[in-house]
């Protein structure tokens, strides 16, 4: 495929901020839960990691999403919709095609919770000596392009609330497939181009993306108590995941944080190598007991290391697991 050239000065097809968060404003602060290598690579790194959709911890996670959209889709009524947006529409219905766009997908995410103190999430993320990290949602994050493709823009990484209600996944599913038909989506410039050399294909790659950060936020009900919040990331043309070992084999991920520019560069079109993340605590989860004092003085250490000193130490009020 021939890569389309920028639609203008300042924005690409690259350049890409998830529909859904349109409709689901996350709270002013999110907690995202980890484990001590978690913890120590997020603050040293300066940069928090989104995972592939291709490969996240529950399989059945994208595909109870992409199900509700194509439940939602048999009684659609399009009228002058967009015809990249109807045909991915279209193949998500289709199993074989679905699996094709889950497997080309460039969208990465990562997730967090409303909650500071969540037993479930202690559970499922932070297991017997894990963390929670608070995290400001007003402070744009981005994710960050291979250092030496300097040409490349940064990209807007929103965060959205996960739906669990039926009725309202019905509702937020139709606001996002209006929403990527909006004249003033990235989709639809692409789509007034389409007689370009590649443009066509980058407006159904796009739409796709939509359809599944869109179903990445969509669970099922008995879900709900998790309270998430989720951090959807997307690739721009010609850049690749970076690697890590997990107990699961090797992951694809994007590294996202908060974007300044390079020294020297007037456009401010690239990142700066030493990245950041708005850290405003960091809660330390159960068990209580003899070790707490040593593992809060332990994350007080790193974050007075990383210059996240003023970040408070706080333990979890669980007392143990069940």
């Amino acid at each position: 495929m021939e890569h389309p050239e920028p639609m203008d000065r300042d924005r690409s097809w690259g350049v890409w901020s998830a529909t859904v968060a349109i409709f689901s404003e996350p709270p002013p602060a999110v907690w995202h839960y980890t484990d001590p290598a978690g913890l120590v690579g997020i603050v040293s790194s300066r940069r928090l990691w989104a995972t592939s959709t291709k490969l996240l911890n529950d399989p059945t996670e994208l595909a109870y999403g992409l199900d509700r959209i194509s439940e939602w889709y048999r009684g659609y009524q399009p009228s002058d919709g967009l015809p990249s947006v109807q045909t991915a529409l279209q193949r998500v219905s289709v199993p074989e095609h679905r699996q094709r766009m889950v497997a080309e997908s460039s969208v990465f995410v990562t997730s967090a919770s409303h909650d500071h103190d969540s037993i479930g999430q202690w559970r499922a993320y932070a297991a017997t000596s894990g963390y929670a990290i608070r995290f400001e949602t007003r402070e744009r994050l981005s994710v960050f392009p291979d250092k030496r493709r300097r040409e490349q823009l940064v990209h807007d990484t929103p965060w959205a609330t996960v739906a669990y209600d039926p009725e309202r996944q019905q509702e937020l599913i139709g606001l996002v497939v209006d929403g990527i038909q909006d004249p003033t989506n990235n989709v639809a410039s692409l789509e007034r181009s389409s007689s370009k050399p590649g443009y066509r294909e980058a407006a159904f790659r796009l739409a796709s993306d939509e359809l599944l950060a869109l179903a990445a936020c969509i669970k099922p009900p008995q879900f709900e108590d998790e309270k998430e919040v989720r951090l959807i990331a997307r690739l721009g043309r010609g850049e690749q995941p970076l690697f890590r070992a997990t107990a699961r084999g090797v992951l694809p991920y994007a590294p996202v944080g908060i974007a300044h520019p390079y020294d020297g560069d007037p456009h401010g079109k690239a990142p700066q190598a030493t990245l950041q993340l708005p850290i405003t605590e960091v809660r330390v989860g159960p068990p209580d007991g003899p070790t707490m004092t040593q593992r809060i003085a332990g994350v007080k250490a790193l974050l007075d290391a990383s210059d996240l000193g003023s970040a408070p130490v706080n333990p979890s009020e669980i007392k143990y697991l069940p």
